[in-house]
């Protein structure tokens, strides 16, 4: 009974490297999107709502996911969905490294999108925070929701890291279609944050922070094996021209078990053999009279160094590269899943042969 109220409420995450991986720099791009650059701001802001399965939490486009300064809950962590009972206040992921300022001066830029105001950190000259902002272009302009798989009217006329063969179809990690019940797309960048004098590319002044961009997919499946799972998935690139020593990435977390009034008993656990930190109710009584959910997040995948000659992720392989092309697990079928460059397989939806 124990093991299966632990399972009823995981978030899971994975992380990947884009071209030039987080500490690389990236080589000059060609891509629509970064031709058609524009500055970020609070104007292009933007909230979705995942509810594909018996998980239900409102999220924004720069990296928020949750918001308990809203006066309410009802829509931050919510399990099961329709119930009201929230399980975390926000989260939000964290990137940083150590650069040297133009100054010579070592500092550690973080970027990330927290929620609260009491703990970002804020610009006295603009009033806003340092950190992500999301990019324009990936949602409909004539409405605040994030593009959705389901809610075709979220889409916009035209995405801008897409062709045009792209428009009127859902832009998907593997092609023009979603592999979910229920997908979210959306990418952001820290170029606003302009915390210390750091020009993380010399030939171009509006970026600032790292230059790094993220872009963000949200993952639901309704299936019984997977109806308690979020996932989400981090494609974070260096578009600057350093590369970086030392980078970090992490999850900033605030989970309330039992709800917000409730969390003072909370009991946590982290298990660092399979990636996951986990908390629970330590009387196992919520805020509404009844048992609590355990909720976890577990950390799927990253990048590892693949020249230090160590396993990094423990699965037995040194110096593996998310790019190899090794088929590590054995699972590769090249009539299947050789879909080419337009991410469509025969058994998917609009397979041109």
């Amino acid at each position: 009974m124990k093991l299966q109220r632990f399972a009823t409420l995981i978030t899971v995450l994975a992380v990947v490297a884009g071209a030039g991986g987080v500490a690389q720099a990236a080589g000059p791009s060609k891509g629509k999107a970064d031709q058609l650059r524009k500055a970020t701001g609070p104007e292009d802001r933007k909230k979705g709502i995942h509810d594909g399965n018996k998980i239900l939490t409102l999220f924004y486009n720069d990296g928020g996911i949750g918001d308990w300064t809203l006066g309410t809950r009802i829509e931050s962590g919510i399990y099961p969905k329709g119930s009201g009972h929230s399980y975390f206040a926000e989260f939000t992921p964290v990137v940083g490294a150590e650069v040297r300022d133009k100054w010579g001066q070592i500092r550690h830029i973080y970027s990330d999108g927290i929620v609260s105001r009491r703990g970002a950190d804020i610009n006295p000259r603009t009033n806003l925070r340092w950190g992500f902002w999301p990019e324009p272009g990936y949602a409909n302009p004539d409405q605040d929701q994030i593009a959705m798989s389901d809610k075709p009217y979220t889409w916009p006329p035209h995405w801008p890291d897409k062709d045009r063969s792209w428009d009127g179809f859902w832009n998907g990690q593997y092609g023009k279609y979603a592999r979910a019940d229920q997908e979210s797309y959306y990418r952001m960048n820290d170029y606003d944050n302009d915390e210390f004098e750091f020009y993380p590319d010399p030939d171009d002044s509006t970026k600032r922070g790292l230059a790094v961009e993220v872009e963000v997919r949200g993952y639901q499946w309704a299936h019984p094996a997977a109806e308690d799972i979020l996932i989400w998935t981090y494609w974070i690139t260096n578009t600057g021209k350093f590369n970086y020593e030392k980078v970090v990435f992490g999850m900033y977390g605030d989970a309330d078990i039992g709800d917000d009034g409730d969390q003072r008993d909370d009991d946590a656990w982290f298990d660092v053999d399979n990636d996951i930190v986990y908390q629970w109710d330590h009387d196992n009584k919520g805020a509404w009279g009844g048992p609590c959910a355990y909720f976890g997040y577990k950390f799927l995948e990253s990048p590892g160094n693949p020249y230090d000659g160590i396993d990094n992720d423990g699965d037995g392989m040194i110096d593996e590269r998310q790019d190899d092309g090794i088929d590590n697990d054995g699972d590769w079928n090249p009539e299947l899943d050789d879909v080419g460059s337009d991410g469509i397989g025969p058994n998917d939806p609009y397979y041109p042969g």
